[in-house]
């Protein structure tokens, strides 16, 4: 089939992230698709399901890579594959006891859902950009830290979680995607929106002293943050020492 090829997806309604790869799966292959898988992961994600529909193997050793990445995530990793034909069955016989296995998309997206109980340490809202959008992202970020026993950090969090998306309706006009997210050391607050123009903190003579202020303020109390381009636009993401 050729050479390996990689392409994503972000659903922003969802928070699903899909990896399809086409071509020859080699282990030069299987570490890029890892590598990638990685980096999706990174922005707390409710699933990321991997396609493998569209892919060749010589043998089941590529798939060796990609296991050791649930063990860096609570977000379930499941793999798209035809278990009828010769690669599918080598991913089932290889994958299925660590990773979901299923026959379609349709299969994985119904799993996703069901995964998202409450239970783990990661709240998403979608979001229309509209003046509402800043009080509603507000409210997810005082529920999780309720949730999660960080009421300490509520009111810190929630503003950083309102400049960002006042931002992003400032200057995007797009609809928007918040997550919020527990690690075992931050607190991650993430907004993503359609536009991959990056957010700046201007100097004091800048046309836009509001934009200014308000990325000042991010600057000031959050641990780190910083932006991450994506196909769809960009990720805007602040963090929170937790302790």
């Amino acid at each position: 089939m050729g050479t390996l090829s990689q392409s994503v997806e972000y659903d922003f309604e969802t928070g699903l992230v899909t990896i399809r790869a086409r071509g020859d799966l080699d282990i030069l292959g299987a570490s890029a698709l890892r590598t990638t898988t990685l980096k999706w992961l990174a922005e707390h994600p409710l699933c990321v399901i991997i396609d493998l529909s569209e892919i060749e193997l010589q043998d089941e050793t590529p798939l060796l890579v990609l296991p050791t990445m649930a063990r860096r995530t609570d977000a379930p990793i499941f793999v798209v594959v035809d278990s009828l034909t010769r690669t599918g069955h080598m991913v089932d016989q290889c994958l299925s006891h660590r990773l979901g296995v299923f026959k379609d998309k349709a299969s994985a997206v119904a799993a996703a859902a069901s995964c998202d109980d409450g239970s783990r340490r990661r709240l998403h809202l979608h979001l229309p950009g509209e003046i509402t959008a800043p009080a509603r992202a507000r409210e997810l970020v005082g529920q999780a830290c309720k949730r999660w026993g960080l009421s300490g950090l509520a009111d810190v969090a929630q503003l950083i979680i309102s400049e960002l998306v006042t931002n992003a309706i400032r200057h995007t006009r797009s609809d928007l995607e918040v997550t919020v997210a527990l690690s075992d050391q931050y607190l991650h607050l993430l907004v993503r929106d359609r536009d991959p123009r990056i957010p700046r903190i201007f100097t004091s003579d800048s046309p836009d002293p509001d934009h200014s202020r308000g990325m000042k303020l991010v600057d000031g109390l959050a641990s780190a943050w910083g932006t991450t381009l994506r196909p769809y636009g960009k990720s805007v993401w602040a963090t929170l020492n937790v302790t």
